[in-house]
């Protein structure tokens, strides 16, 4: 983090992922052998820049994917302005193609974490990072099981107990376990334009209906946190209060 920071100061990088989501999300913890982050840079850019750090190696089979010289294991996900209205990047040494609808609500909707004494890095909020999630599975669901986990955890732990949200006139028709996802699904709807609701509430049917024959659904459940684990009724109750959040101009 202290070299990207002082590769790309003022911030022009923000952290994304399930490392993002643990430095925002209270009470979340996952091990992660991943440090994501973007930026609006044109990828080629980027690998010159990175290039000029000492100690660092880009993979030789995966565009995105750096060594640092202490060894972590940096995704890199450089997005032009051109792929932010497209919706899509191709990836220049692959050729392979990447959703990236989503991806500028990390640069509108983050905040800055002290990370080391020396170093505050910007975060997407956890907002921010449940959609960027709906699309990254979507975009390849057979590889990113992980997301799904982290959106259940989003949902179980975006308002504290202590939170005032959750003793608001908004909230008090809803059961205390709906709380939670319900002002999260109203958050992403807030920060969201059309692609990105789109797509959470095609990642939404898709876990209720099991049109994928049950997949996404059960990879939900197996990664939820705890309290809905083993209980698929309650995990469904939660992703219904979630839709119920992103719908316009519903009322309790």
């Amino acid at each position: 983090m202290r070299d990207l920071a002082r590769l790309w100061p003022n911030q022009e990088f923000t952290l994304i992922g399930a490392l993002a989501l643990s430095l925002v999300l209270d009470g979340y913890e996952r091990q992660s052998n991943d440090i994501d982050i973007t930026l609006i840079v044109p990828p080629d850019t980027v690998h010159r820049q990175l290039l000029s750090l000492p100690g660092w190696t880009p993979s030789q089979g995966v565009d995105h994917e750096w060594r640092s010289r202490t060894g972590g294991n940096v995704h890199v996900l450089p997005i032009s302005e051109e792929d932010l209205r497209a919706g899509e990047m191709t990836w220049p040494r692959s050729g392979r193609r990447m959703s990236v609808i989503g991806m500028g609500l990390a640069f509108e909707h983050r905040q800055s974490v002290v990370v080391a004494e020396d170093v505050s890095i910007a975060v997407a909020t956890v907002p921010c990072i449940v959609t960027l999630k709906a699309v990254s599975f979507q975009d390849r669901p057979y590889v990113r099981e992980r997301d799904l986990g982290d959106i259940a955890e989003a949902m179980e732990r975006y308002v504290a107990d202590e939170d005032d949200r959750r003793w608001s006139q908004e909230t008090e028709a809803l059961a205390h376990e709906d709380i939670s996802p319900y002002l999260l699904g109203k958050d992403v709807r807030t920060i969201s334009g059309a692609r990105e609701l789109e797509s959470m509430v095609a990642l939404i049917d898709r876990v209720e209906s099991e049109s994928d024959g049950g997949r996404a659904q059960a990879a939900m459940l197996r990664l939820a946190p705890p309290s809905v684990r083993f209980r698929p009724v309650d995990l469904l109750r939660r992703v219904a209060a979630f839709r119920r959040g992103l719908e316009p101009g519903e009322a309790l």
